[in-house]
């Protein structure tokens, strides 16, 4: 299993540094970032056991947990190739606007442990606080929406904003 994780920082640090670099990313490794979506999907369709076996057994972060975080960071990072930074003022807000797209992807993992108070992403109604309670949960799956949904409406904003020249 340590291999998965060492893989897993590979990649995304492949992606952020293609980023930050202001690299395209080639076109085989958004081919393989999509393959990748499209194998999570696959295996949260098919309700796999090994999703909830802890990755590090210290911290307990679930398999399907950490691809989950993995897709969405995959996403983002897909999305913004699109967004062309050059060019007018219009081009540059939507290229902040998804780096804040890739930022919001690579915290959500975080953001989720403090509203649910552990890594399996479990809530009760009995929770003490708000940390844990179904009231966190509702922030939970908005917040999760809001992150998996926010980097496909760059990409039409992107589209958009190129046509409008």
């Amino acid at each position: 299993m340590f291999t998965n994780n060492i893989s897993v920082v590979l990649i995304v640090f492949f992606y952020f540094h293609c980023y930050m670099t202001h690299f395209m990313i080639p076109k085989y490794i958004r081919l393989a970032g999509l393959a990748l979506i499209v194998a999570i999907i696959l295996f949260f369709l098919l309700e796999s056991d090994l999703l909830m076996l802890p990755v590090l057994n210290q911290i307990q972060v679930p398999i399907g947990n950490l691809l989950f975080w993995l897709g969405m960071i995959i996403l983002a990072f897909i999305s913004h190739p699109f967004v062309k930074t050059n060019g007018g003022l219009r081009n540059k807000i939507v290229g902040i606007l998804a780096l804040v797209s890739v930022i919001n992807a690579l915290l959500w993992g975080f953001v989720c442990f403090i509203l649910a108070d552990n890594w399996y992403f479990e809530f009760s109604n009995t929770a003490v606080g708000f940390r844990g309670s179904s009231a966190a949960f509702v922030w939970f799956v908005g917040y999760s929406v809001f992150t998996f949904f926010y980097p496909l409406l760059i990409f039409v904003l992107s589209i958009i904003v190129n046509r409008m020249r």
